[in-house]
């Protein structure tokens, strides 16, 4: 809770302040989620800071959205009803289920680092990649890439038509005088228009 708030009253008053503001992912864990008032604590502080539409992706574990379905698909409704958007965090690191993307409607879908990490046979390896890429956006999800670190990776997945890359290759985890810098100076589209 204190972090997510945190993160609006900063998206906020930055908006406020005339300065560069950037969509953010917030992890939601199972037991926040799990809370009677988790709802009305994410909808209500996200009204309250009046941040636009589509500005936030609450981003929720692979094992997580695995325990009840039609619990996951229900909280994602509403929180689309909102105007929030719905990730699958770390896709692919566990006993995943396309019963997941068949299931709940998400917007997003996040594949874990292990799919950039060589296997055996790294034909393979391409392939599985490319397909679990393709797979989801066919299915209309936006497909972050995980622990991108470097170049050949990100040439990589990109080629492939990943189209958000996480990882060091940008950045390792910053403070948020850090944050306020590298998105200034490395943001070329300004969002703070459609934060009033």
């Amino acid at each position: 809770h204190f972090v997510y708030v945190e993160m609006l009253e900063f998206i906020s008053h930055a908006a406020e302040r005339g300065e560069t503001v950037v969509p953010v992912s917030v992890n939601v864990s199972r037991v926040t989620a799990n809370q009677d008032d988790f709802l009305n604590f994410y909808i209500g502080n996200l009204k309250k800071y009046r941040i636009p539409e589509g500005f936030i992706t609450l981003e929720i574990t692979e094992s997580f959205a695995m325990e009840d379905y039609d619990k996951i698909a229900y909280i994602i409704e509403s929180l689309h009803e909102a105007g929030m958007k719905c990730s699958i965090d770390d896709f692919g690191s566990g006993y995943s289920s396309f019963n997941i993307l068949k299931r709940i409607p998400v917007d997003e879908l996040k594949l874990d680092a292990i799919f950039t990490r060589k296997g055996p046979n790294s034909q393979n390896d391409d392939k599985l990649l490319h397909t679990m890429i393709d797979l989801a956006k066919s299915m209309g999800m936006v497909v972050v890439q995980e622990g991108v670190e470097t170049k050949e990776v990100f040439d990589k997945v990109t080629a492939m038509g990943c189209d958000v890359i996480q990882g060091y290759y940008y950045a390792k985890a910053i403070s948020l005088e850090e944050f306020k810098i590298f998105v200034k100076s490395n943001t070329s589209i300004k969002y703070k228009s459609k934060v009033k």
